[in-house]
């Protein structure tokens, strides 16, 4: 994908063009494209040789989650360094920086399957999720850490400033990249078809 192709999630009073207006705290988003249909065919296959085995209950209401995965890890890498090295660019680092995905996992949800509220952390500084299939009808949620931003009811009075949630509807093909301490949720599969994700966490070594 070009840069052009990048779309960023922000919190929208962070497109605000103001000198007088000051937004500290800002929880950013990397949303993309990831077209590659032999390489999503080998990660199938190797859910599908997974799910011989017991499912890993993490998040995971229903469905099926594997364990922490390496096998075919560097497929993943030429993806995750030119996502990762895109999404930086709006981040701005302070110095160079080197990261580092040791393994993955593949979630698959069926028909009312769902990921309970959570976040990535302890560890990782950024996390991602692959979409290998999915119709676009399941949010993801994520959620503004400090949820007494709610409390407050301004959200119902303004369109900027006071959102405490972002749905997002990802569709086969999508990557995101987000910060691990975000919180988020994956709303239950209403459809017949399958949701698959790919996903992963992102460290700073």
């Amino acid at each position: 994908g070009k840069l052009g192709d990048t779309e960023l999630l922000e919190q929208t009073y962070n497109q605000m063009e103001n000198d007088n207006i000051i937004t500290p705290f800002i929880s950013l988003i990397y949303k993309n494209k990831v077209e590659d249909n032999l390489l999503k065919k080998t990660f199938l296959n190797i859910l599908n040789d997974q799910k011989k085995n017991k499912s890993n209950q993490v998040s995971n209401v229903g469905g099926f989650q594997t364990f922490p995965l390496t096998k075919e890890l560097n497929l993943l890498a030429d993806i995750f360094n030119f996502h990762f090295s895109e999404f930086s660019r709006f981040l701005k680092p302070k110095k160079k920086i080197t990261c580092k995905i040791e393994n993955y996992w593949i979630n698959e949800n069926k028909n009312n399957d769902f990921n309970k509220f959570h976040h990535h952390l302890p560890g990782p500084n950024f996390s991602l999720v692959w979409y290998l299939e999915s119709t676009g009808e399941g949010p993801l949620n994520f959620f503004n850490n400090d949820l007494t931003c709610s409390m407050t009811g301004n959200n119902d009075f303004f369109e900027q400033g006071f959102n405490y949630e972002y749905i997002i509807y990802p569709k086969t093909d999508d990557i995101l990249i987000f910060p691990s301490n975000m919180l988020h949720c994956v709303y239950p599969n209403h459809t017949q078809n399958r949701r698959v994700s790919l996903a992963a966490n992102i460290f700073i070594v």
